[in-house]
This record gives structure tokens, sequence and C-alpha cells, in this order.
């Protein structure tokens, strides 16, 4: 092992852990582990002699009684290990499981995290299975019209479906099995259509633009919000709608001015700071728009 190598060695807190809680988190770990050991062309005694940190919880316990039992042994070995106690058939039946219950649901799963998901899922169960066959089988999955395609994948496996007149479009280097996307001819019957409301559009880019609301709200959830506050627009005042004309929020300021004098009126009648005098002009024409207080003549 060169020295330049060992000093580039990442740190122990920088290394994959393993707990064994996980779904399938044990060949994220092998992986990550293969991975630093084939960078830094590690012996294998340099990386199994800190597996006492990296395996934490249930993982470790079965780690001790492994190295009890059998020693020091190669990290191929451990490997072997690992699969055989987390990758067992219990495990693969409920990944499998999972994997075929799963099904796209365009109301609560967003296409991406649900598809890494299930691509994830795939390459634990099926460490050898083509790239081709792992989308196959997810598209599969979604249970619809379904065709996810992104612009890396175009690239990657050579995808061509922008030159073909016909819209033929072929996979890898195999240019002679073609795949078409052939029309939808069935027909369609609109049974109901939603009428759009003019007002509460206008009044949710006016009155809604700068509201933050919550991620986890769901569409419809929040379009009965906004048809909620739609609905009770009259409960909030404006500046063209003045605070006391909302029923129920009448205002009544009484002043008193007889003695003894609050601890706030002994102070200067008017701030000496030309910032304070500039604040409290700003704050009396923002009552008086309201209409919380009104100028009086001297007759009144």
């Amino acid at each position: 092992m060169g020295q330049a190598l060992l000093k580039e060695v990442p740190k122990l807190k920088e290394w994959p852990c393993f707990s064994g809680e996980g779904e399938y988190d044990h060949m994220a770990f092998n992986s990550g582990i293969e991975m630093i050991e084939e960078d830094f062309e590690l012996p294998y005694r340099l990386v199994t002699a800190i597996f006492n940190t990296l395996f934490t919880r249930s993982a470790h316990r079965c780690y001790i009684k492994l190295r009890q039992a059998h020693g020091h042994q190669s990290w191929t070995w451990w490997k072997t290990k690992i699969i055989i106690k987390w990758g067992n058939d219990s495990w693969s039946f409920k990944v499998e499981t999972a994997f075929e219950s799963a099904k796209l649901n365009d109301d609560k799963d967003k296409d991406l995290p649900w598809f890494c998901q299930q691509k994830d899922i795939l390459k634990a169960l099926y460490p050898e299975m083509s790239g081709f066959m792992i989308h196959r089988k997810i598209l599969i999955q979604c249970g619809g019209g379904h065709f996810i395609l992104g612009n890396d994948y175009i690239v990657i496996y050579g995808i061509d479906i922008h030159n073909d007149k016909d819209r033929y479009f072929t996979f890898g280097e195999n240019k002679c099995q073609k795949f078409a996307l052939l029309p939808f001819k069935t027909q369609i019957t609109v049974r109901k259509v939603t009428p759009v409301n003019l007002e509460l559009e206008k009044f949710r880019s006016e009155q809604l633009n700068e509201v933050e609301i919550s991620l986890h709200l769901t569409y419809k959830q929040e379009n009965s919000l906004s048809v909620l506050l739609y609905d009770h627009k009259a409960a909030f005042a404006s500046d063209k709608e003045p605070l006391e004309a909302v029923f129920g929020h009448e205002v009544d300021i009484i002043l008193n001015i007889a003695r003894p004098y609050p601890s706030l009126l002994r102070r200067l009648a008017y701030p000496e700071s030309s910032k304070s005098r500039e604040a409290l002009e700003i704050h009396i024409k923002e009552l008086l728009d309201l209409d919380v207080i009104r100028k009086v003549c001297h007759n009144e």
C-alpha cells in the first residue's frame, strides 16, 4: 500500500456503519466498504480491524459472537456472513412482498422518490439484474399508462425517441429491435368538469401569494384550505376594510386623562429623536387609514 494513499484514507467517523436493523442497509454497507477498500487499496486486516466500531446495535452483538468463534477472517468472509445473516430467505420474502404490493399512487406518491425506492429494493434483491430489467419491472408496478424516462437514462442507455418520424425507439447498442409508443384510441368520456372560480383564483394570486402553507398537506387539503379562507375572507381586515367594520371586532377606545397620570403619560409629550418622530407619524397614519382613530375638528 502506497504512503500517499494511506494518508488519504477516510477518518473513522466517515466510514459507513451497520446496525442490522434497516430494510436492506446491509447491501449499502457492503458496497460502501468495497468502494473504500478498492479506492485506497487497503489490506483486509486494516478493514476488518475497525469492524468493532462500524458495527452497532444488533449487528455489533452478532459481530462479537462470530469474531470470538472464528477469529481473524478476510473481508470476503465477513461480507458473505453479512449476506447470509441479514439477506436470508425471510428478508427476501419480506422485501419482495413489499415491492409487489407497492403501486404508484398519483395522489400520495411523488414519482421520483417512489421510483428510487423500488429501484433500491430490486438492486438489493437481485444485484446482477440489468438496468433494463429493473426499469421494466418498475414500469409494470406503475399500474397504468406511465412511462418514466429521464434525460440521464436517454444518454446512458442510448435511447433514441426523438429522431424517428414514427416515434420508434431503441435501447443501447441493439438497433434492430425497435419499440413504439402506440396511440391511445379508446374514447374517453368526460363525466364531470369542475368550473373555474375566477374570484377564488384572484383571491389566491393576490391575497395568498405570500402565504406559507405546510408542505405536508396534500393537493386536496391545500385546495380545501384556500376555499375556506376565501369563503370567510370578510373576517380579515385590510387597509380598504377598516378593523371596526368587521363584525365582532368593533373598537371602542376611551382616553383617560384624569390624575394621577400613568407612568407612560409622564414622559415627554413628543419624541426628541427624528427617527422616533418619523416612526410615530407613520404609525398614526396607519391608524387613520384603518379608521381606528380620526382627526377631530375644533368645533366637535
